[in-house]
């Protein structure tokens, strides 16, 4: 094959991958909602379909198209509170198991196809999907065997955790001892960050001060590359809250900002905005902007949002409402 046919080969092999992946979601997201599970975000490449409940008027809770940071893989987002242990279990394994037969069937007509064709561009094109489909297949392989084989403690760990987060509505007698007490389960760098930003929760609303600064520190030292995009926004929304507000550290608050800047400026739910609120004040010293903020927190905390629970929301009116006397307090003082 010359140049050009690996390079047609290639592309199509990509595109054919990625049309696997999106039909794999979309049978998920058929047979998930009816069951109970709700919709939130979609990324594709550039691209991101979201439900957008924080918008204004008859807009909120519609679909919003919008472009987003690369992502190789397609992924899909979804409320999953409401389904039930067993069901997705089920539809794991009979998504899992129609895709790979699907697969399999398409490689082999596609190569059947291939074997029959002389050189030509033609022939690269169905080369080119003979491997996106054996490369579809494989990856489905790999996660199967390292499901069953592969005997990983902190993922079932991390899920009694939140599990045990969602049955009981509170962080409160939930033990979440340090990363470093439990790296012996040898958690992935994404289970890693949930854990994290879980613990980080919980150390903020009993107002942990140590606890805070120990995951903050171990934020600090997860590996991006092995962070899907979600995952980088998270933790450097919560690096810049920390050095913003707990560190008064203006240039690592700044840094972490200025890394996920348009995520954390279209990032309109109450956490957010608070987040966004004492990085304009403390680091930015906008107080227009903080004020802004502030009253976009207190309604987003008026929306019914499944992600939060009560406890998160009293936290966070609590913080709002601290952030907005102080200004009150400072104004108070400046006009006296």
């Amino acid at each position: 094959m010359d140049l050009l046919a690996i390079l047609v080969s290639f592309c199509v092999g990509i595109v054919i991958l990625e049309v696997c992946f999106i039909i794999m979601q979309v049978f998920l997201a058929d047979a998930l909602i009816p069951s109970g599970a709700e919709f939130r975000r979609w990324d594709i490449l550039w691209f991101r379909l979201e439900r957008d409940l924080y918008a204004k008027g008859d807009k909120q809770g519609r679909l919003r198209f919008k472009t987003s940071k690369f992502v190789f893989a397609p992924h899909l987002f979804l409320d999953l509170s409401k389904v039930s242990k067993k069901r997705l279990k089920i539809m794991d394994l009979v998504s899992t198991g129609i895709s790979f037969i699907l697969a399999s069937i398409m490689l082999l007509l596609s190569f059947m196809k291939w074997r029959s064709l002389s050189d030509g561009f033609f022939r690269s094109v169905v080369w080119g999907v003979c491997a996106g489909f054996f490369g579809f297949s494989v990856m489905l392989i790999f996660m199967v065997v390292k499901a069953n084989t592969v005997k990983n403690t902190f993922h079932a760990f991390l899920q009694e955790k939140l599990l045990d987060r969602e049955h009981t509505g509170s962080y409160q007698g939930i033990d979440l001892p340090p990363l470093s007490e439990v790296m012996y389960m040898n958690p992935t760098e994404p289970e890693k960050l949930m854990y994290l930003d879980m613990r980080y929760r919980k150390c903020s609303f009993e107002n942990d001060l140590f606890g805070i600064s120990t995951c903050a520190l171990e934020m600090g030292l997860l590996n991006d590359m092995k962070l899907a995009p979600s995952g980088r926004f998270s933790k450097n929304s919560n690096l810049m809250d920390y050095y913003a507000f707990r560190q008064k550290d203006p240039v690592k608050a700044r840094e972490y900002y200025e890394k996920s800047e348009k995520e954390i400026e279209e990032d309109m739910d109450c956490n957010g905005r608070r987040k966004l609120a004492y990085f304009s004040y403390f680091v930015l010293k906008d107080i227009e902007k903080t004020e802004k903020c502030i009253e976009q927190g207190f309604e987003a905390l008026t929306v019914e949002d499944p992600l939060f629970g009560e406890e998160e929301r009293n936290y966070e009116r609590q913080m709002l409402t601290y952030l907005k006397d102080l200004i009150e307090k400072e104004t108070a003082e400046i006009t006296h």
